[in-house]
């Protein structure tokens, strides 16, 4: 088996890994900021599940996509591929538009195609697609989130109690470099 196939396939896994997330990540957005339509809202949008998800909330006046646009297009190109992969093994002659997978292509560094027609995904694909995932996912989470799902500040003795647990590990620590079992503090039985 050829090393770039390998390759290709690791690629073409992750990137439908993240688009897929992404994508179930903004339709659970959608359904909690219009619980009784989001559905209906989504199907009179063109585009990917992402791409109707997301304007589902922006039209709603639910988030604000000003400051992640341009992730949102990168990602919008990032799914054209991952559909190419999904829906046509990657060979860009099969894609249901052919010339839409070659627009998305040319938006998305390192991205390409291989001698034989395939995508081809660089060293930069992947982190592209990580970067704009974690901005647009950010924002969503920013903008959508309830002040209640934050994490609430610890007590005073919540705090002591962190410090003392943090105090007991670092001795742990130390004994362990001391060359003690740092489960019974007995001298290792290393060179014996």
């Amino acid at each position: 088996m050829s090393r770039h196939v390998v390759k290709r396939t690791f690629r073409y896994a992750m990137l439908t890994a993240f688009c897929t997330f992404l994508e179930e990540m903004s339709g659970e957005f959608a359904q909690r900021a219009f619980p009784s339509d989001f559905e209906e809202r989504a199907k009179k949008k063109m585009g990917s599940l992402f791409a109707k998800y997301i304007k589902v909330l922006v039209d709603g006046g639910a988030f604000d996509a000003t400051p992640v646009q341009e992730d949102i297009e990168k990602f919008g190109a990032l799914i054209k591929l991952r559909n190419c992969v999904v829906h046509a093994w990657g060979k860009v002659s099969r894609a249901s538009d052919p010339e839409a997978v070659r627009e998305a292509i040319a938006m998305v560094e390192s991205a390409g195609t291989y001698k034989d027609g395939f995508l081809g995904f660089g060293d930069q694909v992947l982190p592209e697609a990580i970067i704009a995932a974690e901005n647009i996912g950010d924002a969503l989470i920013d903008q959508l989130l309830p002040e209640t799902c934050v994490l609430k500040e610890r007590s005073h003795g919540e705090e002591q109690a962190a410090e003392q647990d943090q105090d007991e590990e670092a001795e742990k620590g130390q004994a362990f470099r001391n060359g003690e079992d740092h489960a019974t503090h007995r001298p290792s039985m290393e060179g014996i």
